[in-house]
């Protein structure tokens, strides 16, 4: 299974699974992937299913299509080639692939482990793992937010009492 990940900036805006044997790319509504960008051509460009390969096609758009930074009017994707149209970029991800993990993957791992979940002294200690690329933000304890906010709030009044205070013996 073939899919491609819209992205704007470093936020990711959809999960697209290609199912169909042409999907199209552009910004006017009867697109398969609508991009709300005026540097996208209403019909930019496509991608072509052909066996069990995928190709990228430009259609001939105005700011043309790059992919892994460079212009192309038809390229066969490979795993993580990274389509750039206008500000939008749609990573291609194919799942069936075996992808062999390099040292640099490993460089991109961290062990995460709130105190809360720490395992019990009879349980072995195994560490969650997740790629940054992954992670999302730890939650704090129940009401931790609300602590936080309580505490900066007292902070900034006793700045604006000891100000008080301060222009008053003056």
């Amino acid at each position: 299974m073939a899919k491609l990940m819209l992205n704007l900036g470093s936020l990711v805006l959809k999960e697209i699974i290609l199912v169909k044997e042409i999907t199209t790319i552009g910004r006017g509504n009867d697109n398969d992937i609508v991009l709300d960008n005026l540097s996208a051509s209403s019909h930019h460009a496509r991608v072509i299913k052909a066996g069990d390969k995928y190709a990228v096609e430009d259609l001939a758009s105005t700011n043309g299509t790059l992919v892994n930074s460079q212009k192309v009017e038809r390229k066969v994707l490979e795993e993580d080639d990274i389509i750039a149209i206008g500000k939008h970029e749609l990573r291609f991800i194919e799942e069936t692939s075996k992808r062999v993990e390099t040292p640099a993957d490993f460089e991109k791992t961290v062990f995460v482990r709130s105190p809360s979940s720490a395992p019990s002294t009879s349980q072995s200690p195994l560490p969650v793992v997740q790629k940054i690329s992954d992670a999302v933000p730890i939650k704090s304890e129940k009401g931790g937010i609300v602590k936080i906010i309580a505490v900066v709030v007292a902070v900034l009044a006793a700045v604006v009492v000891g100000y008080i205070f301060l222009k008053i013996q003056r």
